[in-house]
């Protein structure tokens, strides 16, 4: 609030009544302290722990129930992590980390998460505790998907590019047309 300037500025106190009339140059406010996320050096007076304070230099955090929900540090957010290392870092040991939704209760959820190495984009409800991936990557890039896969195109010739593996105990493979195999068998 560097330069702000007051037109007119009316105090009231117990006794008496100050006018301004030329207003009131402020050139800096006092700086207060870092706080913590259980302790916010900015809160609420009936919510003392949900703020913003500083963990440190050049950082800036949001508590919400004395714990850290987000960091701005060095031009990086995070969200549920302290240690950003891109421009948006979000992380989750217990859920997805990023759910796309379209305000219908009765429409399902996208949701992606990485866990274990593994990529993984899902649907959800918003009850759900866990989901099954439409599509999964491992960390060699190796998809995984969702049964049983239905390719349309408007020519009805599917091609794919690479390996495909097809895998079942007790599964049934039907290709309409032609399956062309390139290779050995």
């Amino acid at each position: 609030f560097n330069g702000f300037q007051a037109p007119t500025l009316n105090i009231t106190g117990l006794s008496a009544t100050s006018t301004f009339a030329n207003g009131i140059f402020a050139s800096a406010f006092g700086a207060s302290s870092l706080g913590s996320a259980a302790s916010p050096a900015h809160s609420f007076s009936l919510d003392s722990d949900t703020g913003i304070f500083s963990s440190g230099a050049n950082t800036l955090n949001f508590s919400t129930g004395g714990a850290e929900r987000a960091r701005f540090t060095d031009g990086l957010l995070g969200l549920g992590t302290t240690t950003p290392f891109w421009a948006l870092s979000i992380a989750s040991s217990t859920g997805a980390q990023l759910a796309l939704i379209d305000q219908s209760a009765s429409s399902s959820i996208w949701t992606l998460r990485s866990i274990s190495n593994s990529f993984y984009i899902a649907t959800s409800s918003v009850t759900a505790t866990s989901t099954s991936a439409a599509l999964a990557f491992n960390g060699n890039g190796l998809a995984t998907f969702a049964l049983p896969i239905t390719i349309t195109s408007i020519t009805g010739t599917s091609t794919f590019g690479g390996f495909i593996d097809i895998n079942g105990a007790s599964a049934t493979s039907t290709f309409a047309s032609n399956l062309w195999v390139k290779g050995t068998l």
